[in-house]
């Protein structure tokens, strides 16, 4: 009977591929490898774009999708952006079952159409048009189709053949026919650990790539897999021709095309301005008081408009609205410098958590941002503002644009320089905690914690929350303390020395757990590791710690009279690449004194290391929950 079965469904799947004359079609043919760790594999995404002149290209891409359940449908990617000047000339879905047969039909009528920006962005005309499909079961195949004509040459589709964790790839190929006498240029990344064939001059294939799954502490996507980066010398945005042989070209014609007078203000803000920094004696003293006059005036709203959304609006306009993006609000920051007299600079940049920089050996349209950089100031050093926050101290960047190449956009050209970099003896914590402990299991204590470098970014969010979330928050980071209560919050905030000071008053109904005479609780009480890493023999991407910092903890834990010490855990000292951890425990007469030290160091570390460094995590994890007694004796 099985054989029979067998006999009929082999059947089916030849039938079906004979009238479709195409196996990728059939989700069923995926090969083996490709499915572990897979919700969806690529069975063949072409792309082949063709300039045709300096203002004119045609993209034309065909992507077939095997989705094996529903969070595959996040590799289907069946959408295509349209605006002024991208117009689509052909859009197409076909589905596919299992065996190939084709379910449904979808063409450019039958896609929804909506804004390409978010809500918080007052006018762009970037439109989309995506695809609204529900599955009713799994396995399917879906086959989309899009052809569109760009007059926008700046940016040229790169090749990311793979786009998605849990995605596979059978086949991707990448062809750019270059019909101009314009240059074009390469980059190519990231293609020693896969499958790529050049196929010719801009050609490209790869073949037979496994998915990648997350994995604890996994560098980004971008920068472990195969990509292509491709740029003319010579383009047209929105009309406007530009030259791109170097960053120093691009960031020339940026300055000349994007940002070039559009810094004019009113005579009455020339004149507020240089009233409100008359009695400043430096220039990083006037610098300070247009940061903090912009900020307490301006809001963050986004605006993409102006040759193709990267050109900012007008200084004067963002003054009299008090708001604009990160372009409009980083301009009218400059323009107001500018008055009293403070060399200032657009900068373009990558923002986001993960690091990621302009390419220093590639210059092209890039980035996703913009900030402001001040070089040099009163000759000591340089300082970068983020122009978008109304809360953040002058000259600090954060987590969002640290450590990473900007593009600086001056009359002369541009010219790239690294970000604030924060090291990890930067980026500090130190908490400490004296604690009044009672024979009848409850505590009260007084807390403090303190932060500077990337940690006060980290934790400075606190800061605008009221006060019934600022409580939920420390609940939260502390629910092992059982029946903690909180009874009194109270910030400082130096924006000088970029440090918090978060001062607490709590109690703790539970402090520890009752067994007869002995409390047994968590001497490690207000900042620890609680989960172990997990185990993964077969880790397949390199460990990447964006930001290594230092977190250091002092306790004092006053005892009642009738309580003594009846064990505490061993001390730990431990040592690696990784960082290290020391945790010691001091027993005074009815005194118990803790101190914790932990740094983790930053940097990226091999695959097959992973199980050391999990040992090394673990160890903390152990030290930070390792319980002692207390015992209550009679006086």
């Amino acid at each position: 009977m099985k054989n029979l079965l067998l006999l009929i469904l082999t059947g089916l799947i030849f039938q079906s591929a004979t009238a479709q004359d195409n196996r990728s079609l059939i989700s069923l043919f995926v090969p083996a490898n490709l499915k572990e760790n897979a919700n969806a594999a690529v069975r063949d995404y072409d792309i082949v774009v063709t300039i045709e002149s300096q203002d004119k290209v045609v993209i034309e891409e065909k992507r077939v999708v095997s989705v094996f359940n529903e969070s595959g449908m996040n590799s289907v990617d069946a959408f295509q952006h349209y605006s002024e000047s991208l117009d689509i000339l052909n859009l197409k879905a076909t589905i596919y079952d299992a065996l190939g047969n084709e379910i449904d039909e979808f063409k450019e009528r039958d896609f929804k159409d909506g804004s390409a920006v978010s809500n918080g962005t007052l006018y762009s005309d970037a439109r989309v048009k995506y695809l609204e499909y529900t599955p009713r079961k799994y396995p399917l195949t879906i086959v989309f189709e899009s052809r569109v004509k760009s007059s926008n040459t700046a940016f040229i589709p790169s090749w990311t053949p793979i786009s998605n964790r849990y995605e596979s790839v059978e086949s991707s190929t990448y062809k750019i026919i270059n019909e101009t006498d314009i240059k074009l240029k390469e980059r190519q990344l990231n293609f020693e650990s896969y499958d790529v064939e050049t196929l010719g001059d801009f050609q490209y294939k790869l073949t037979n790539a496994p998915a990648l799954p997350r994995e604890v502490y996994q560098p980004s996507l971008m920068n472990v897999v195969p990509r292509v980066k491709v740029a003319l010398s010579q383009f047209e945005m929105i009309g406007v021709k530009g030259v791109n042989n170097d960053w120093k070209d691009f960031g020339k014609w940026m300055y000349d095309e994007l940002i070039n007078g559009r810094q004019e203000l009113p005579q009455e803000v020339i004149d507020e301005v240089n009233s409100i920094t008359q009695n400043a004696t430096s220039d990083l003293e006037k610098a300070k008081i247009i940061y903090d006059y912009m900020q307490k005036r301006s809001r963050y709203i986004s605006v993409q408009v102006g040759i193709g959304g990267w050109m900012p609006i007008e200084a004067q306009e963002v003054h009299k609205m008090s708001y604009g993006d990160c372009k409009g609000l980083t301009n009218y920051t400059m323009a107001l410098l500018d008055q009293v007299g403070v060399q200032s600079n657009y900068a373009a940049i990558y923002g986001g958590r993960e690091k990621r920089s302009m390419d220093p050996d590639f210059s092209m349209l890039e980035g996703n941002h913009v900030i402001l950089y001040l070089p040099n100031l009163d000759n000591d050093k340089d300082y970068w503002l983020e122009c978008t926050s109304t809360t953040a101290p002058f000259g600090y960047l954060g987590d969002f644009t640290d450590d990473r190449h900007a593009l600086i956009v001056k009359a002369d050209g541009g010219e790239l320089k690294k970000t604030t970099s924060y090291a990890t003896q930067d980026n500090q914590q130190h908490v400490t905690g004296a604690v009044k402990v009672h024979s009848d299991g409850t505590a009260q204590a007084k807390v403090k914690i303190s932060s500077i470098g990337v940690q006060y970014d980290w934790r400075s969010g606190v800061l605008r929350e009221n006060l019934s979330a600022q409580k939920d928050r420390y609940l939260d980071n502390w629910n092992h303390l059982n029946g903690l209560s909180i009874n009194q919050i109270n910030h400082i905030e130096d924006k000088d020395a970029i440090r918090l000071d978060e001062q607490l008053e709590v109690e703790i109904d539970k402090f520890g757990t009752k067994m007869g005479n002995l409390i047994l609780f968590y001497p490690v009480m207000f900042n620890r590791f609680s989960d172990e890493l997990p185990e993964d023999s077969s880790r397949i991407q390199p460990i990447s710690i964006e930001r290594g910092y230092v977190d250091e903890d002092s306790y004092a834990l006053e005892l009642d009279e009738d309580l003594v010490v009846d064990g505490l855990p061993n001390n730990v000292e431990v040592q690696s690449d990784f960082g290290s951890y020391e945790l010691d425990f001091v027993n005074e007469e009815n005194r118990i004194q803790v101190t914790r030290k932990l740094t983790i160091n930053e940097g990226t570390f091999p695959a097959d290391r992973y199980e050391e460094y999990r040992e090394f995590r673990n160890a903390v994890v152990a030290g930070d929950n390792a319980r002692a007694a207390l015992k209550k004796i009679k006086k």
